[in-house]
């Protein structure tokens, strides 16, 4: 454990006016990272993003791990603890904290997506022996939306028009990312030291809200020529936020509209917000957000078969058994009616795919034994400290050998698997580090001659 203090976490959906609160609590001495660690300013935050560059980086590889996007209304599975990647993400965001941070004592960062990646990051915190302190910062969903349709159009993405006094398809959907970073951030925060800050009022009083800030949820005291340096940041007339907080809420779905109802009453109520007083209706919310989703989440598990072959007396021999990718750590057993000492090729899939293999073992005779895998022609195996991790983009990916004893035999393997374009995605990077390489060894190989 290398870091010190407790961060200062900055939560927010995009375009919500973080980077200007960001920028007003590094005049009060926060540390957000080295000029060259973080993303530069541009026309959309010219002071700043307050941004690691690294953090946003890892924060796609996350998302496109848990099948999760920026902008949709997504959120962690409720079996993400059993993921067997979740080790290996943790460690990664341990080493990019203590990366950046290490010897800081009032530390902190923004990056938006964290809102929804929350829970690996109070793990990595709690692994460093540290909490974090969370501010959320909440602006009128309605300028959030006229900033994110400008930006789009911006881009080139002229799809974000609004139809006349109603909602777009495209403002729909962020209606829909803004409740979901909205209620993550509320209910993930449960229990810890936060504020709410609604940006409309923060920026009519600044100094109110930073010294609230200073004397409520930093770890330290703020000079007072820090103080004013803040209050100087902020920025009102740069601010195309036309929309009072509570007001223009016609035609919103229940749910948000009590959602950020709740937002307004608690951001007045700091003491309440952090004694307990809105936990039940945030339980609420939350259970019902998530009802909400479960009952219009997109059925996308396609079931498949495996290929089991082997040589037998009377010639090749081959098997394919059904197989469904579950999300879950799953067991399968697969009969296999081989002679003794038999190499058995097992493509347990057949589309690319990955597979964190818990357990493989021999059912016979009544007894088990463990079996031996080793990577075909069409797959790559990686030892991992609890278990195998297997890589799956072509034929014969995997295999074992029957026992020595008389058959008949059952194989058994419990796996967590990860199909579609998120594994296709890994193992082409994968390949093409491997590539890389070798390239760069027998460059290295060359060049010694």
């Amino acid at each position: 454990m290398s870091l010190t203090g407790e961060p200062i976490v900055i939560l927010g959906v995009y375009r919500s006016g973080t980077s200007s609160v960001a920028g007003a609590l590094v005049k009060l001495g926060l540390y957000m990272g080295s000029e060259q660690a973080l993303f530069p300013a541009d026309e959309f935050n010219p002071d700043g993003h307050w941004e690691l560059r690294d953090m946003m980086t890892l924060h796609e590889r996350l998302l496109m791990a848990f099948r999760m996007n920026y902008y949709a209304a997504t959120w962690l599975p409720p079996n993400w603890q059993d993921m067997p990647f979740l080790v290996a993400m943790t460690q990664e965001i341990r080493a990019l904290l203590t990366k950046n941070f290490t010897g800081q004592t009032r530390w902190g960062w923004k990056e938006p997506a964290t809102s929804m990646l929350l829970p690996l990051y109070k793990q990595a915190l709690q692994a460093e022996g540290t909490e974090g302190r969370y501010l959320f910062v909440v602006r009128h969903p309605r300028s959030v939306l006229a900033s994110m349709i400008k930006r789009f159009a911006a881009d080139g993405n002229q799809g974000a028009l609004s139809k006349g006094e109603g909602f777009s398809e495209f403002e729909e959907r962020m209606l829909g990312m803004i409740l979901s970073y909205m209620l993550s951030s509320l209910k993930e925060t449960q229990g810890c030291p936060r504020q709410i800050l609604i940006y409309e009022r923060y920026l009519q009083d600044p100094r109110a809200y930073l010294e609230r800030i200073a004397n409520d949820l930093l770890p330290w005291e703020p000079s007072s020529e820090q103080m004013e340096a803040a209050v100087a940041l902020v920025k009102p007339q740069l601010s195309h936020s036309k929309f009072k907080p509570g007001e223009d809420t016609q035609g919103w779905p229940s749910l948000l509209v009590r959602t950020y109802d709740l937002c307004l009453r608690a951001d007045l109520d700091n003491a309440g917000l952090n004694g307990g007083a809105f936990d039940q209706e945030i339980d609420e919310l939350w259970d019902e957000w998530m009802l909400t989703r479960e009952m219009i989440q997109p059925v996308e598990r396609v079931p498949s078969h495996a290929m089991l072959t082997w040589q037998a007396p009377s010639g090749l021999t081959s098997d394919e058994p059904p197989i469904v990718p579950t999300g879950y750590m799953q067991t399968v057993r697969w009969h296999i009616d081989a002679p003794p000492n038999t190499k058995v090729n097992i493509e347990p899939y057949s589309e690319p795919c990955r597979l964190w293999i818990k357990k493989a073992s021999w059912h016979f005779a009544g007894q088990e034994r463990p079996a031996t895998l080793q990577a075909g022609p069409g797959g790559v195996l990686e030892e991992m400290p609890t278990m195998n991790r297997l890589a799956l983009f072509g034929p014969k990916p995997l295999s074992t050998t029957t026992p020595s004893e008389s058959g008949p035999y059952e194989f058994e393997m419990e796996f967590f698997m990860q199909s579609g374009q998120i594994a296709l995605a890994s193992i082409i990077a994968m390949i093409g580090n491997r590539i890389d390489q070798e390239m760069r060894s027998g460059v290295g190989r060359e060049g010694s001659r």
